[in-house]
């Protein structure tokens, strides 16, 4: 059942069972990253445009887009969206005055720089060289500097830096 309490898909039933199994084998491998998944309501959402996000006691998933990943690239991008969860951002642990789209970008940019990961998909997450950012700032820096970038941009190029839908 999904949340307004309809039938899910076979698309969307596949793809939570698929998040589970992969989310299962962390118990023995990854035990925090499977605690602290284990505490958050798995949710479809096909309305966001990214294939996870995580806030207010869930972790939403697309299937839409999470099918189009094979099960590693899946389960890094899990492995991101728990650490962001750990790191408490960009949500609990965003500096006042901070866009939400740069909470976003400057929670994968720390996230991609100090958490060892293999994922490397540019539609899904920025890297500080990407935008031409230096390497080496905190999450708040770089909250900072990108609410500045995105402020100095169109509004039509600025939405495109976001993963809030």
């Amino acid at each position: 059942m999904t949340d307004n309490g309809s039938r899910l898909t076979d698309d969307e039933y596949e793809q939570k069972n698929r998040i589970y199994q992969i989310t299962g084998n962390w118990l023995f491998k990854e035990p925090l990253l499977y605690d602290v998944f284990a505490t958050h309501q798995l949710a479809v959402n096909q309305k966001m445009g990214c294939t996870l996000r995580t806030g207010q006691g869930r972790i939403e998933f697309n299937p839409f887009f999470s099918r189009h990943y094979n099960d590693n690239d899946l389960e890094e991008l899990l492995k991101i969206e728990v650490m962001r969860i750990i790191l408490k951002h960009p949500y609990t642990r965003r500096p006042d005055g901070v866009r939400d789209d740069a909470s976003f970008v400057g929670s994968d940019m720390i996230i991609v720089q100090y958490c060892k990961t293999s994922f490397n998909d540019p539609t899904e997450i920025y890297t500080p060289e990407r935008l031409q950012i230096p390497r080496g700032y905190c999450y708040e820096e770089y909250c900072k500097i990108l609410t500045q970038l995105f402020d100095s941009l169109p509004p039509e190029e600025s939405g495109q830096k976001t993963k809030i839908n």
